[in-house]
């Protein structure tokens, strides 16, 4: 049984990455990360661990609660990440799937990385898809919702503005409420996507402008 359980609960373009990176960094409650292959069998790894710490969308969440005995689901606890404007996060989310370039870091040489910046920034608008896929936002975040009151879960909730104005003031919120709390400077590496196009395109959603 791990001394700690958590799940860090996730809607794409939330800040949930950038999240976990602080949360390691802190060096206090594990090394948090998605299971992205094979994951019922990294997960029952990460059960054998002193830390089991993992972040997760809904789909994966669901199979992965049912599949924890009464000692695990009563020992875990949850931050529920959530970002207030669902339109940016739709349209990091919309320029995300159309480049394939989820992630820039910091810690990069800048002239390496050129073209992957090149490829994000020349996705084209289309409002009709980011409408959508803002839809498809305030969906899960109403999924997840439904699914803490089902099973009487009380996550702490942490928003990605506040994450974005004050990281270290977040993370010190989270690791107390696991527990653990970190002192000291946190390595962030993580770049912010969120650009003038961003800003250009949030205008044109806003203002009513027609066409694509």
């Amino acid at each position: 049984m791990p001394d700690l359980i958590y799940f860090i609960a996730s809607v794409n373009r939330s800040g949930s990455s950038w999240l976990c990176a602080l949360l390691r960094s802190a060096g206090t409650v594990g090394e948090p990360r998605e299971l992205l292959r094979a994951p019922r069998e990294q997960f029952a790894q990460r059960l054998r661990e002193d830390v089991c710490c993992v972040k997760l969308q809904l789909p994966l969440m669901r199979r992965i609660w049912m599949s924890l005995d009464d000692r695990h689901k009563k020992a875990a606890r949850f931050v529920f990440l959530r970002r207030e404007d669902t339109l940016r996060q739709a349209i990091s989310l919309y320029r995300a799937r159309r480049s394939g370039i989820w992630h820039l870091r910091t810690d990069r040489d800048l002239r390496t990385d050129r073209g992957r910046r090149r490829k994000h920034a020349a996705v084209r608008f289309d409002r009709r898809a980011i409408l959508a896929k803002q839809r498809q936002v305030e969906a899960r975040y109403e999924r997840w919702e439904s699914f803490f009151s089902r099973e009487g879960l009380s996550p702490l909730r942490i928003t990605y503005e506040r994450l974005c104005e004050a990281p270290c003031e977040a993370v010190t919120e989270i690791t107390t409420f696991l527990g653990r709390p970190y002192e000291g400077d946190l390595d962030d590496y993580t770049e912010i996507m969120r650009d003038d196009r961003t800003e250009r395109w949030v205008e044109r959603l806003t203002s009513g402008a027609a066409g694509r």
